[in-house]
């Protein structure tokens, strides 16, 4: 699973022509300690299962996808308080796809 912190983007591609992505998990909030939060600030664990949301957008795809960590439809999951920045923790593969 890969990190994407609250400024940067998501992006799945696919490198073969006949290939779609396939979302396989998406965790959005402030999951764990890592990359994108240093310190716990009381908020690490505020994290929702955010795959039906990539999934939505992304899987299927063949041209691949990308989501703004601040995209509407990730923020409307609410994970933990505004106040505090968010990441996504995400992992997909790519499949032949018609």
């Amino acid at each position: 699973m890969v990190e994407y912190c609250q400024a940067e983007k998501f992006t799945a591609r696919c490198d073969q022509a006949n290939e779609v992505v396939l979302m396989e998990s998406a965790r959005y909030g402030r999951a764990a300690i890592g990359r994108c939060v240093r310190q716990d600030l009381g908020y690490v664990g505020c994290a929702v299962d955010a795959l039906a949301t990539l999934d939505a957008h992304c899987s299927g795809q063949p041209a691949g996808c990308e989501l703004s960590i601040m995209n509407p439809a990730l923020r409307s999951l609410k994970p933990c308080p505004t106040d505090v920045t968010w990441h996504l923790q995400a992992a997909y593969t790519c499949i032949p796809g018609k």
